[in-house]
């Protein structure tokens, strides 16, 4: 499955299956104005709601993320705690937090690159420039393309564009089940975000030849930082 994001925003966009044409899933975000409790979204109708239990909803810096299919059904939730998911719900599957949703104990850190495993078995890599899905034969199967186009005569193979704004943002998936297509679309929510600040700075600094001075203390900073965010994954899944 191939989808394109109609927008920038991965949180706020619809997303086109390009095999079809038509919007195979939907995700809005929302910060509510005031304390209040709704089903496990505020924003579903009676049609499309079913007997879920209730997440709260709160005015502080929380919001909420909902990802519909293409028919208005609601499939997934993300609750957002200023830049991380503090609650996540798959289905009918509510889990707390990102550590949950990935084998955060197995997680491997590399120089260049993160492989974070997920609770299906398949293993998201991070790098600097990229974020793409592996198999258990550590296959490629998807990844999150950025700024691209689809090359001429030929709709299924993206091409970066050189210049920043002029392409889309496209999701590939595979071959993936549909129930799995919605868990991997919710991590990528997660990780398309958490790769940008690990990798932000060092992107800036790594690759030069100077090892002292300014420039060097900067690298090393941006390496704290990195290993923060990558260590706080393991830190939720050992409390």
């Amino acid at each position: 499955m191939l989808l394109k994001f109609s927008t920038s925003d991965i949180c706020q966009t619809s997303l086109i299956d390009c095999a079809t044409g038509t919007v195979a899933f939907r995700t809005t975000t929302e910060r509510p104005q005031r304390p209040r409790t709704g089903s496990w979204s505020s924003t579903s109708t009676a049609s499309s709601s079913t007997s879920q239990d209730p997440l709260p909803m709160y005015s502080d810096d929380r919001s909420t993320t909902i990802v519909r299919d293409g028919d208005e059904n609601i499939v997934a939730e993300i609750t957002w705690q200023g830049r991380s998911a503090s609650l996540i719900r798959v289905g009918d599957d509510i889990v707390n937090g990102a550590a949950e949703l990935f084998d955060a104990a197995f997680v491997k850190i590399y120089p260049d690159e993160t492989l974070l495993p997920t609770r299906l078995e398949y293993v998201w890599r991070l790098t600097a420039d990229s974020l793409t899905l592996l198999d258990d034969d550590e296959e490629e199967i998807g990844a999150l393309h950025k700024n691209c186009v689809p090359a001429e005569g030929a709709p299924s193979t993206l091409v970066p564009c050189p210049a920043t704004g002029e392409g889309d943002d496209y999701l590939e998936l595979g071959s993936l089940p549909s129930d799995e297509v919605v868990e991997m679309l919710v991590c990528s929510l997660l990780l398309d975000d958490l790769r940008e600040r690990m990798f932000s700075v060092a992107r800036y600094v790594y690759g030069s030849s100077q090892k002292k001075g300014p420039l060097a203390n900067i690298r090393r900073r941006a390496s704290r930082s990195m290993a923060h965010l990558r260590d706080s994954l393991r830190r939720k899944a050992s409390s």
